[in-house]
């Protein structure tokens, strides 16, 4: 897969998450009064790739 159809691939090496790639990666964050959170991601097809490489 090329890097460039893959936008996670610049983020491979990432050693801290900052304020910017946060919101890059989260499209929202919902906590729900009993507790629950949930995360709503950007590139959730990126994720779904079984194979993914990137050089």
């Amino acid at each position: 897969m090329l890097q460039a159809a893959n936008p996670l691939c610049r983020h491979i090496r990432i050693q801290e998450l900052t304020p910017e790639l946060l919101r890059e990666f989260v499209q929202s964050i919902t906590v729900y009064p009993d507790g629950i959170i949930n995360i709503m991601w950007n590139y959730k097809e990126a994720f779904d790739i079984p194979d993914m490489t990137c050089e």
